[in-house]
């Protein structure tokens, strides 16, 4: 008996190996990439909200409110409800994210910041006392100021 040989065209052996590559991109695009893209779109849209009720809650309007037994120039309650209820609403998608996920650029970081030097620069260390107009003024400017230091805040 002879052996038969069996030829595979080289150009069939060609459009298998492109059929495997473009096959093996399509599945990483699908289970990766665009989860992994979906995932930093839903986090970015997370900061941004974050970021807006923060600043929405400091640019409240003050009004002479009894705290700690002391009357003091605080932001409205109901505003500081409504800019925090608006932040509940857009979160209740279900989405979480982790402390690591939300530290993977300095936007917390620089909010906090932003508050500890407002709070610092308005306290009379001396009377222990803070003015809490120029801290709620200097809080809501810079956090304004920071909008630009990020694409998805615009």
């Amino acid at each position: 008996m002879a052996e038969e040989l069996i030829k595979i065209p080289k150009i069939a052996i060609y459009v298998g190996v492109i059929a495997v590559v473009v096959t093996f991109i399509a599945s990483y695009f699908m289970f990766s990439y665009l989860p992994s893209q979906q995932k930093t779109s839903d986090l970015e849209e997370y900061k941004s909200a974050l970021y807006e009720s923060t600043l929405c809650q400091y640019s409240c309007p003050l009004t002479s409110q009894v705290f700690q037994n002391k009357t003091r120039m605080l932001p409205e309650s109901a505003c500081v409800e409504s800019c925090a209820s608006s932040f509940r609403e857009k979160q209740k998608n279900g989405k979480s994210f982790t402390n690591q996920d939300l530290l993977g650029d300095s936007l917390v970081s620089d909010i906090e910041n932003v508050v500890n030097t407002c709070r610092t620069d308005s306290t009379d260390f001396a009377k222990l006392e803070t003015n809490d107009t120029k801290f709620f003024d200097c809080v809501s400017s810079g956090l304004t100021g920071l909008k630009g230091n990020y694409t998805y805040l615009n």
